[in-house]
């Protein structure tokens, strides 16, 4: 077990093929969040149960994307010290491109998510990306990036504002929900920056835990997540 509290264990036999239809429209979105009762996410390949005893336990693996697309998983932090954003950018492979971490004002959690993703999409564009996946574990986020503009907090609707009009800026994008346990290098990042200026961090100058977390991703290791039910 890590310092994240998630076990880490290579089993990809576990796992079936990814299935998951990419969007077929110019700038679609897809929101699929916690649906079912036990309230995992489908985009996760999950959950596999060990048994139907309680507690529940149940296997994640990070989602790969399908070439063309590149895939931005952020994350923002909120601690008494500050709050931070960090971001990664993977291609279908695996493989990271680019990472980005910094430090930024205290503000509420989903209004730090809000900034990692309005901040990973001037990275991808800055590196040329043009299909774009946004997989994030802040369901309040995404809510906020698919409503109405008017059903939107006032504080958030010039961040959301910039969201889209970057997005259009793809020729095609979606977004989904992850389990926490799946977003385990943006969480990383989000914590790295303690002060100064954004961090971009290319993969040969990543730090040995986020290089590991990448490699555990990249090879379909396999998060385990255990739910009480009591």
């Amino acid at each position: 077990m890590d310092r994240y509290g998630v076990i880490v264990t290579e089993q990809p036999n576990l796992l079936q093929e990814n299935t998951w239809s990419l969007p077929t429209t110019r700038r679609h979105i897809l929101v699929q969040q916690e649906v079912n009762s036990s309230g995992y996410s489908k985009t996760s390949y999950g959950p596999y149960y060990l048994d139907s005893s309680k507690p529940h336990v149940s296997y994640y693996k990070w989602p790969k994307p399908q070439a063309p697309f590149v895939v931005l998983n952020t994350d923002g932090s909120v601690r008494e010290d500050g709050c931070g954003v960090g971001g990664i950018l993977r291609d279908h492979n695996g493989d990271s491109l680019v990472a980005f971490a910094a430090k930024c004002e205290k503000m509420p959690v989903y209004v730090v998510e809000l900034q990692a993703v309005r901040t990973g999409l001037y990275v991808a564009l800055s590196r040329g990306v043009r299909y774009i996946l946004i997989n994030i574990d802040c369901t309040d986020a995404i809510a906020c990036i698919c409503s109405p503009l008017t059903f939107c907090n006032p504080i958030v609707r010039e961040i959301v504002e910039d969201i889209r009009r970057l997005l259009r800026m793809f020729t095609l994008w979606d977004c989904s929900h992850l389990v926490r346990e799946t977003n385990r290098g943006a969480d990383f990042l989000s914590k790295f920056v303690k002060e100064g200026p954004m961090k971009i961090l290319q993969p040969w100058d990543f730090p040995s835990k986020l290089a590991q977390i990448v490699k555990e991703d990249k090879f379909d290791c396999m998060y385990v997540r255990v739910k009480s039910q009591g």
